[in-house]
């Protein structure tokens, strides 16, 4: 333990100045506010949501289109949520950008467009958690606040000697959580939080962790007994039951029909090709005669020049979907018009909305099959 063995002010130093000399020039770290020069808490608020789950370099463009758009708290407090959508769709996880655009109206509400200095009041603002709280308080503000993320998990990991994953046990977690109060100083906060995720980024990395050149190898007990490698413990992947999903593309007079998601759920308010849920039987068939007269009778509607566009796995982190999409039209006598939840686009039109990463896969693929005359 670093505090017992008196050594904490040394790693504290090392870390620090390593940090200042070799850190990444990320977008959100390089606009400084021009008092305190620390980020401006809402760039750390924007960019810690995205980062959720998220590799840095998904984010970095997403990041700067969403700052372009919405500059500040207020900007996006008063943005559509259609259009913050259509701004994340490709980054996933989209229950973030709802509640990122529900926390900045609460912080315009309840706190004059001030991002909270204060964990309480943070863990209060929609989609903030213990993490993004304490990333808030210390990177935005320079105020000691410990941060969890994977990156510092497997650091501490190392440091101490945890031989369990964290994120397994959650007595582990909460050492862990502990450990990241204790070692934070004073003062150089902000640094010495982002030092600790820079470092299980670009050094402590999961596998071949680069020890030679890390700045607190000195202080690194995995290291000392030769343990780095298997510190933290791999966790054990839960095998997911696969789940089928038939896309309709249907065509009229250059036209796609489209739906509205659920307001709440898997990529809620989002938009999409009709989509039904085949039986076990019927989703593995590549005739498309009985396939046809499945979707006419799931879908209620009469179609027609049914194609195979293309079959493809997606996979989430609670969810395996396989998607088998197809071109088609009405049958010439059918009627479907358009409603609040369900629209007739062009292609041009369908880049205006947003669109889950599976349903702009298949988007791709349609000004082909609309060309082919075959379709």
């Amino acid at each position: 333990m670093l505090t017992m063995l008196g050594l904490l002010p040394t790693f504290q130093r090392r870390l620090v100045n390593w940090y200042r000399a070799a850190r990444r020039d990320l977008p959100w770290r390089t606009e400084r506010q021009e008092k305190s020069k620390l980020p401006d808490p809402y760039r750390v608020l924007v960019s810690e949501t995205m980062l959720q789950q998220t590799q840095v370099a998904t984010v970095i463009p997403y990041f700067q289109r969403f700052v372009d758009r919405f500059p500040t708290v207020h900007a996006l407090a008063q943005a559509d949520e259609q259009e913050v959508l259509q701004l994340w769709q490709g980054l996933g996880y989209y229950s973030r950008a709802r509640k990122l655009r529900l926390a900045a109206q609460m912080i315009v509400q309840q706190y004059n467009g001030r991002v909270p200095d204060q964990i309480e009041q943070l863990l209060l603002v929609p989609g903030v958690g213990r993490y993004t709280a304490g990333a808030i308080v210390s990177i935005g503000y320079d105020q000691p606040a410990p941060i969890v993320d994977g990156n510092v998990i497997r650091v501490i990991s190392r440091l101490d000697l945890i031989r369990t994953n964290a994120r397994d046990d959650p007595g582990a977690l909460k050492q862990i959580w502990l450990r990241a109060e204790a070692v934070v100083p004073r003062r150089n906060c902000a640094d010495f939080n982002s030092g600790l995720m820079e470092l299980g980024a670009t050094i402590c990395l999961r596998r071949n962790p680069r020890c030679a050149i890390c700045p607190v190898r000195a202080h690194c007990q995995a290291l000392a007994t030769g343990q780095q490698d298997a510190v933290p413990p791999v966790r054990k992947k839960k095998i997911l039951e696969k789940q089928r999903r038939w896309v309709l593309c249907i065509e009229r007079d250059k036209r796609y029909l489209i739906q509205q998601r659920p307001a709440r759920g898997r990529w809620a308010s989002m938009w999409q090709f009709l989509t039904v849920t085949p039986g076990t039987e019927e989703s593995t068939t590549d005739d498309i005669t009985p396939a046809l007269a499945v979707m006419n009778r799931l879908a209620g509607l009469k179609l027609r020049s049914l194609r195979l566009l293309s079959r493809f796995d997606h996979r989430l982190t609670h969810r395996h979907y396989t998607f088998t999409a197809y071109h088609c039209r009405l049958a010439k006598k059918a009627r479907l018009g358009a409603t609040q939840w369900q629209r007739w686009v062009s292609l041009e039109e369908l880049e205006q909305y947003p669109l889950p990463q599976p349903h702009r896969n298949i988007a791709q693929l349609l000004p082909s099959a609309a060309e082919d005359g075959s379709a």
